[in-house]
C-alpha cells in the first residue's frame, strides 16, 4: 500500500511501541505532524524544543522506553543540543526527528540551511552530542533509517541518536516496508570471568560494589541486591545510580562523590577490591579522580564491568575487565556466587555499619534545622515523610546534591537528576516527562528558582495536556549554589542573587504565574504550613506550585573533593597527575 514518508515514520514508532512524542511544530514536519494523527500516537506540543528532550530523556528514566522527539528544521532541530548533551552523558535513550532542507535544494542555501562548511550541515551540529546522527539520504531508506537509530539508542549504552529528514522526503509517497523488531538479547558474562572475578572477591578483606547508572537502565536493580545479599558485601551508588539498591537498605552506603555519603566515601577509598558495575566515574562522583577521595588503584584492585567498551581501562587501571549487561553480568555472578563458600566479615560489616548509624546522626542534625527562611534538607525530609516509596522526584543541578544526602531513595527510577551535563532547568521538561511516563504515581519536581526561570513553559504543557505534578519551587533569589563559591573564593558576587539595577531584590509572584499558566499553588510561610501545602499538592489532581523561600547558604555536606575549588582559588597544584 502507498503512503507518505511520515506515513512509514509513523508506523516504524508505532511498531516499537512508540506511545508518545514531544515536540513543536514546524513548517519543516508538517508532514509528520499530520502522520501522527491517524498512527494514534500521542503527541505532546512544548514551547521550546530542549524542553520536549528534557522531557523525553526523563520519560525514558522512569519507563525504561525511548523517548521520542519531533522538531522542524533549522532552530527547531539547533534548539534540542543542549538538552541533548544531558541525555548523551547520563545514557539515556532517546530519539530525535526533525525536518531539514528540501533535497532537491541542498547546498543552494534555501530557507534555514546550515552550509557554512558543506550543504545541509544541520546534521554535523548533533554530531558530538549524539551517539549518531543521521541524514536520511533517499525516502525509500526512512523506516530503515528510523528503525536503525532506535537501534542505536537501545543498545549498548543507550543514548540519543538524531534523524534529519529532508522535509520533501515526509511527503513522497511509495510503497514502504515497515518491519517489526525481534527479540533484543544482551552480551553476558561468562562463566570463566564470572569465576574469576567471584574468586578474587572472596579474597579481599574490604570489597565495595560501586553501581552506576547502567544498573538502573539496565533495569538491574533486582540481580544486584540478590548478589549483594547473597555475598555480604556493602553497595555503593553514582549520584544517577542511587535506588539501584535501596537507601534503606543494611548494604546500602549511599552515594560517592564530593558531596557524597561519608560511609561510601570512605568504604571505597579504604577498599581493598571494587567491583564497579555499569558506570563511566563521573568526576562529580569521584571527587576528580582524586586517589584518597576515591579510589587508588596502586593498593585495590578495580574489577569493571560496562557495557561500553570504551570506558574500560579509561580512568582506572583495571584488574579484570568484562564487557557485559548489567543485569546479565549481576545474574553471573550470582549463579557462580551461590556455589562459592563466601568469607565471612564481621568485622567490617559491623564497621560499615557504625559508619551508616554516624552518618545518619550526622544528617539528622542537619535534617533539624527548622529555621525559616527554610534550610533545603528539612524540606527534603518533610517531602519523604509525605511521599509514597514509589513517587517519583525530579532534582535540579543547583539542590541535587543536598536532594541526594537528604532524601533517601528507596526503589529504582524514582529519582532523577541531570548528573553529567547537568543543564540548569533540565527538571522543569524532566518534571512533565517523567508525569507522562508515570501514569498513576506521583510525581514531585523540586526546582530551584533560576531553574524554574530558565524553562518554565514546561509547566504550561504540563497544564494544557492534563499531567499532573507537585512543583517545590525552593526560591532562594539567585544562582545560590554558585554564589557559594564566589563567597569562598573572592569575596564579593555579581550575576548571582536576583537584584533590580539599584541593588534591591527582585522578586517574582511565582504563585501568580502559575496560576496564569492554569495551574494553582501556594506560598508557604513556615514548615507547618508546607506540611499542608504538600498534603494539597498530592490530592490536588491537577499541577500545584508550592513556593518554599530558602535560605541563601544551603547545607551539604561535603565529604569529598571537587578541583573547581582548587582551580579557582587559582591553586593548580592539586590538579590531578594523568590518569590510567
Amino acid at each position: 500500500m502507498k503512503m507518505r514518508g511520515a506515513d512509514a515514520v509513523a508506523q516504524t514508532l508505532k511498531a516499537r511501541g512508540v506511545e508518545v512524542v514531544f515536540g513543536m511544530c514546524g513548517h519543516g514536519n508538517l508532514a509528520m505532524l499530520d502522520a501522527l494523527i491517524d498512527s494514534g500516537i500521542r503527541f505532546i506540543s512544548v514551547h521550546h524544543e530542549q524542553v520536549a528532550v528534557h522531557a523525553a530523556d526523563a520519560y525514558f528514566r522512569v519507563t525504561g522506553h525511548p523517548g521520542v522527539v519531533l522538531t522542524t528544521l533549522g532552530p527547531g532541530a539547533l534548539n534540542t543540543t543542549t538538552a541533548l548533551g544531558d541525555a548523551a552523558l547520563d545514557a539515556s535513550a532517546v530519539l530525535v526527528i526533525s525536518g531539514d532542507v528540501p533535497s532537491r535544494f541542498s547546498g543552494l542555501g534555501p530557507y534555514q540551511e546550515i552550509d557554512m562548511h558543506a550543504s545541509a550541515d544541520q546534521v554535523a551540529i548533533s554530531r558530538p552530542l549524539t551517539k549518531r546522527s543521521y541524514r536520511v539520504a533517499d525516502p525509500a531508506a526512512l523506516p530503515y533509517v528510523v528503525g536503525r537509530a532506535w537501534h542505536e539508542a537501545v543498545t549498548g549504552s543507550p543514548g540519543p541518536v538524531h534523524v534529519h529528514v529532508p522535509l520533501d522526503f515526509f511527503t513522497a509517497q511509495s510503497d514502504y516496508a515497515i518491519s517489526t523488531p525481534g527479540p533484543l538479547f544482551r552480551p553476558s558474562l561468562s562463566q570463566a570471568a564470572a569465576e574469576s572475578v567471584m574468586e578474587r572477591l572472596n579474597t579481599a578483606e574490604r570489597p565495595v560494589i560501586y553501581a552506576g547508572g547502567g544498573v538502573v537502565s539496565g533495569d538491574a536493580s533486582g540481580a544486584l541486591c540478590e548478589f549483594a545479599e547473597v555475598t555480604g558485601i556493602p553497595v555503593a551508588t553514582s549520584m544517577v545510580a542511587q535506588g539501584a539498591i535501596s537507601e534503606s537498605h543494611p548494604l546500602s552506603i549511599g552515594f560517592s562523590g564530593v558531596v557524597g555519603t561519608r560511609p561510601a566515601n570512605s568504604a571505597i577509598s579504604n577498599a581493598d577490591v571494587v567491583l564497579a558495575i555499569g558506570t563511566r566515574f563521573p568526576e562529580m562522583d569521584t571527587s576528580s579522580w582524586r586517589p584518597a577521595q576515591f579510589l587508588d588503584t596502586a593498593r585495590c584492585d578495580l574489577i569493571h564491568i560496562d557495557i561500553d567498551p570504551i570506558q574500560l581501562g579509561r580512568l582506572y587501571k583495571t584488574k579484570i575487565a568484562a564487557v557485559s549487561d548489567a543485569r546479565e553480568a549481576l545474574l553471573q555472578l550470582t549463579r557462580v556466587a551461590k556455589e562459592c563458600r563466601h568469607t565471612a566479615r564481621p568485622s567490617y560489616l559491623s564497621e560499615i555499619q557504625d559508619a551508616r548509624t554516624a552518618w545518619a546522626q550526622e544528617m539528622a542534625v542537619t535534617q533539624e534545622d527548622d529555621s525559616w527562611p527554610a534550610q533545603p534538607p528539612h524540606v527534603l525530609k518533610m517531602l519523604r515523610a509525605a511521599l509514597p516509596d514509589d513517587a517519583i522526584l525530579v532534582s535540579g543541578v543547583g539542590v541535587r546534591h543536598m536532594v541526594g544526602q537528604h532524601f533517601p531513595v528507596l526503589r529504582p527510577r524514582t529519582m532523577l537528576v541531570a548528573s553529567g551535563f547537568s543543564t540548569m532547568g533540565w527538571e522543569m521538561g524532566a518534571t512533565l516527562g517523567a508525569a507522562v511516563g508515570a501514569h498513576d504515581v506521583p510525581v514531585v519536581g523540586v526546582i530551584g528558582d533560576g531553574a524554574f526561570n530558565s524553562t518554565v513553559t514546561a509547566l504550561s504543557t504540563a497544564v494544557a495536556y492534563g499531567v499532573p505534578a507537585v512543583w517545590v519551587l525552593l526560591n532562594n533569589q539567585g544562582y545560590q549554589s554558585i554564589a557559594v563559591y564566589q563567597d569562598r573564593h573572592y569575596g564579593r558576587r555579581i550575576g548571582t542573587d536576583f537584584e533590580r539595577v539599584d541593588g534591591t531584590p527582585y522578586d517574582i509572584d511565582y504563585v501568580s504565574l502559575a496560576r496564569a499558566y492554569g495551574a494553582d499553588g501556594e506560598r508557604v510561610t513556615n514548615f507547618n504550613e508546607l506540611q499542608i501545602a504538600l498534603q494539597r499538592g498530592m490530592t490536588h489532581g491537577g499541577n500545584y506550585l508550592i513556593e518554599v523561600p530558602t535560605a541563601h547558604r544551603g547545607k551539604a555536606l561535603a565529604s569529598g573533593q571537587w578541583d573547581v575549588n582548587a582551580i579557582a582559588a587559582g591553586d593548580t597544584s592539586l590538579l590531578p597527575a594523568p590518569l590510567g
